[in-house]
Parts: structure tokens; sequence; C-alpha cells
């Protein structure tokens, strides 16, 4: 099953919609045959492993490890539990059952029919949260949001002039980009673009760069920022309802994707919780939320959060015109304040990262 895991990661953040699958098959105490799922139209993992293993003799009597329940419907491609009854499959060892509506459970019930039985194996937390957007995604139809932050010890992002570049190390700015190329999108406001001009794209890693997502309310963004010239990835903007058309065409006959939305609450930014249906109806199952400031507190106090990620760098800046985490006005009690569980800390060179999730998920 670690095998099995350790395949499937190879295609994270690429098979939107789909989620990604590690297949291991065993006969006679040796592996036979092994696939991972590359994405929509491709073959799921547990095919690619018989298909591998057809060529050395068949699997006949071997043993499937997976990562998620065998799918049993049609979609782009067969059933999965199809091939596995035909190839003579003697037992499945499960990671996790489906969540997605059009399985829950069926692929396992239709094996069990077929005498082959059905069980868990290991590792069952630790793949519940490898598919944590991918179940989000199919019973909530949104994306899983992950709140990324990089400060100081005194929860600065920024200095007074609007300086970041560099809070945290170069290790912890590989993990970032690291988690850039296994999310399906990454998202800015029109502050972030305007004081930093980001490419928002994957460099000190290996990685597919994900889709480019801004929040501009009034189309302020300009032509020549680095998001449009870098990486070749999609850009979607999300801006106010009756924005001038002049300036949603400039940006369509870019490429760029313009979704508009009615103001959200407080009457300045646009409706997030919109937004999220809409980025789900574009595939978007990961969402990586990089700033800046009235974006992450926008995100926090309309709870449109699942987890939320700080690395914390060596630093103190003091002052208080230095820019923080957050803005506006915050609760008058500790009470009052969001509590994250499951939390976990982590070394990243002299930088500490801290993950929690705002609420169990799984």
């Amino acid at each position: 099953m670690k095998r099995a895991l350790t395949l499937a990661r190879r295609f994270e953040g690429r098979t939107s919609p789909n989620p990604p699958v590690g297949a291991v098959l065993v006969l006679g105490g040796k592996i036979v045959g092994e696939g991972f799922h590359r994405g929509p139209g491709h073959p799921h993992g547990e095919v690619v492993a018989l298909d591998m293993a057809e060529k050395i003799g068949g699997a006949k009597g071997a043993d499937l490890y997976v990562t998620l329940e065998p799918c049993s419907h049609h979609g782009r491609t067969p059933p999965c539990t199809d091939a596995i009854v035909k190839a003579g499959i003697k037992r499945v060892f499960v990671g996790v059952y489906d969540h997605n509506p059009d399985v829950q459970g069926g692929g396992a019930k239709i094996l069990e029919r077929s005498n082959i039985p059905v069980s868990f194996v290991g590792l069952r937390r630790e793949i519940e949260k490898f598919y944590e957007a991918y179940t989000k995604f199919v019973t909530q139809k949104e994306p899983f949001v992950t709140l990324k932050a990089a400060m100081t010890l005194d929860g600065k992002i920024a200095a007074s002039t609007g300086d970041s570049k560099w809070i945290t190390s170069e290790k912890s700015r590989r993990f970032v980009h690291g988690i850039r190329a296994r999310s399906d999108a990454v998202l800015v406001g029109i502050g972030t673009v305007m004081a930093d001009d980001p490419e928002l794209t994957v460099r000190l890693t290996k990685g597919k760069n994900p889709i480019k997502v801004i929040v501009d309310p009034e189309l302020a963004i300009g032509k020549s920022a680095k998001v449009f010239a870098k990486g070749g990835a999609d850009v979607i903007v999300a801006a106010i309802k009756g924005v001038d058309t002049k300036k949603i065409k400039r940006l369509e006959e870019m490429g760029v994707i313009v979704l508009t939305f009615s103001r959200g609450k407080g009457g300045s930014e646009i409706d997030l919780q919109c937004l999220m249906g809409e980025l789900a109806k574009q595939n978007i199952m990961s969402l990586l939320v990089e700033g800046g400031a009235n974006i992450f507190t926008s995100f926090i106090k309309h709870d449109i959060f699942d987890k939320v990620i700080c690395i914390y760098s060596p630093k103190i800046l003091t002052g208080s015109d230095s820019l923080g985490l957050t803005t506006g006005i915050g609760p008058k009690k500790i009470a009052d304040a969001i509590n994250l569980y499951d939390v976990n800390v982590r070394r990243i060179g002299e930088d500490i990262a801290i993950t929690g999730y705002r609420a169990c998920r799984i």
C-alpha cells in the first residue's frame, strides 16, 4: 500500500476532476504489475497495473492493493471493477472508500458479489488526507482551500514600504512551490499583483504550473503583469458585476477567463462563496490562496478555507506600520478566535511551518 500511495503521488494535482490513484498487483510474494492514473481520458491505475501484469503472464490469483476504492461506473473509461473481475484477482486491499456519490461503496460491493473480498490495510489516515481535496470536491462541489502565508515571528508579511522579498528562506520557497505544483489553482488579490508582480509559477521544483486566479473587482490589472506572461497556465480574473465591459473584452482577447460576481459581505470584495462554486465548475479541486492580507482576511472571516499553512521566519520586523497577516477589526474576545485542529509543526531549514485544519474534514 505504501508503494501504491507513492505511485498515486506522481500525478497529484494533474488528474482533476479525477482522483490520483495508485495500484500494485502482488502474486506469489512478488509485484507483477503497478500503475497510476495520469488524468482524464487515461486508464485508471488498476487497469495500468493489470495491463503490465498481462505482459508477463496475467494477474489471475493476484492480490490488488489500490489507494482508492475501484470505480464501478462508466465515465470516460469503463469501470475498473469489470477489469478486476475479468482478470481473476483473488483479493483487493483498499486504502479508503470513494466518497463520490457515483461510487460510494458500490465498487466494493460489486467485487464482493463476484467473490473477491475487499478489505483495508494500513495507512488509512494518511490516504484520507491525501484525498482530502478530492473528497470535498465530490461531496460539496467546491475546491479544497488552503491558505498559505509567510511571515516574521511577530506576524508581519511585509515592511511598511510593501517590501516582502524574502521573508522566508529558499528552502521554504521551494516547499511552497511544491504545494503549488500539487494544487489545481493558486489565488491572489489585485493588491499582491500590484505590489509584487508575481509569476505564480512553479520554478524551484519540478511540476506543472497551476491555474492562476486573480481577485480584481475593478479590473485594474495591467497587460504587462507577469501572471499573463509567464508559465502558460490559464488565468481567471474575478471581478464585480457591472465592471467596464471594455476592460473585460481587453482581457478576454488575451485569453483570460473573466468571471463576474455580486459584491460579498461588507460591500467591498466579490462574493467569494460564489467564486468557489465557479472554480469547481472549472474542475479546480484544490485551491492555494497566497494572499495578500485583505484576501487572507476575507477567506478567514467568511469561513471559506479548509487548511492553513503559516511559515515563520526567525526574523522580527517590529513596527505598527508593518503589514500584518490580517486586516480590519477583529473579535473582542479570545474565545471568539478561530481554532485550528490537527496541527502539525515542521522545520524547514531555519524556518518553521505550522499546518492546521479549520475543522475535521474527514
